[in-house]
């Protein structure tokens, strides 16, 4: 049970970092009036309702990330991150399918470049900040998340490391940091 409590708190957190950028947008759609404003506003809410919704409740309990956790946590938060990362672009863009808004979340938070959109200078300007911030998200989110929020919340990133890395790593074949 301190598994699942502590997965759910871990991509509580993930949640709410992920809605705290989708306000940057909103800001960016409120500044330039792109008329993308109340997309991101509605996605913002959901995604910050959803972390505290995870994060909060499970504030107290026992966080000890093992390796296997970190395989479970590492695969749900590149399953369901995109979720999220999908609600400003399907309520602009209401043509948009879930699986295309999805296939360019998941394009964005792999840093793939990969999109189904043409025409992307016609699209409003948070629209293009917000792919833009998921690639961000990729590269230095990930960083960012391992070397200032895991010690945090006294969770070691080795676990996350491991799962991430490519092949069969061991603890004891990395080399002292």
């Amino acid at each position: 049970m301190n598994v699942i409590l502590t997965i759910i708190h871990v991509f509580g957190l993930i949640t709410l970092g992920c809605g705290g950028l989708m306000s940057t947008c909103l800001l960016t759609s409120l500044i330039f009036n792109d008329g993308a404003t109340d997309a991101f506003l509605n996605g913002t809410l959901i995604t910050l309702l959803s972390g505290a919704l995870m994060f909060l409740p499970t504030l107290r309990a026992p966080k000890k990330v093992t390796r296997q956790t970190g395989f479970l946590l590492v695969a749900i938060a590149w399953s369901f991150t995109p979720v999220f990362c999908t609600i400003p672009l399907m309520l602009q863009i209401p043509s948009l399918s879930f699986v295309d808004a999805y296939f360019e979340s998941v394009s964005g938070l792999t840093t793939t470049g990969a999109t189904i959109f043409s025409g992307i200078d016609n699209l409003p300007m948070s629209i293009n900040l917000w792919r833009h911030e998921l690639n961000w998200i990729a590269g230095m989110g990930i960083i960012v998340f391992a070397v200032a929020i895991l010690p945090i919340l006294g969770i070691g990133g080795m676990q996350l490391y491991i799962a991430e890395a490519p092949g069969s790593v061991k603890e004891s074949d990395l080399p002292p940091g």
